[in-house]
């Protein structure tokens, strides 16, 4: 099955503006989820979460941002599991 990354489109590094941050991260906190991929649908009049993926890809994360995506995730949650 092909997703809509592998369908020819590019992964790139955005700043979210904050109404969609938060909106992102409260539907990760609904599900009680740490690490989350959140697909957010906007308009002109309104932004809507499409689905919440518990277990979502990180490799076109790290390739469009640099960042050691598996060595952060392990330090949160041994950061995390301390507190």
């Amino acid at each position: 099955m092909e997703n809509k990354c592998s369908a020819g489109t590019q992964t790139r590094p955005l700043q979210l503006p904050p109404k969609l941050e938060k909106l992102a991260l409260k539907a990760a906190k609904a599900l009680d989820l740490l690490y989350t991929g959140v697909d957010i649908l906007e308009d002109e009049r309104k932004a809507v979460v499409l689905k919440v993926n518990g277990s979502p890809s990180w490799q076109r994360l790290q390739r469009a941002t640099g960042v050691n995506v598996a060595e952060e995730l392990v330090q949160y949650v041994m950061n995390f599991m301390k507190h």
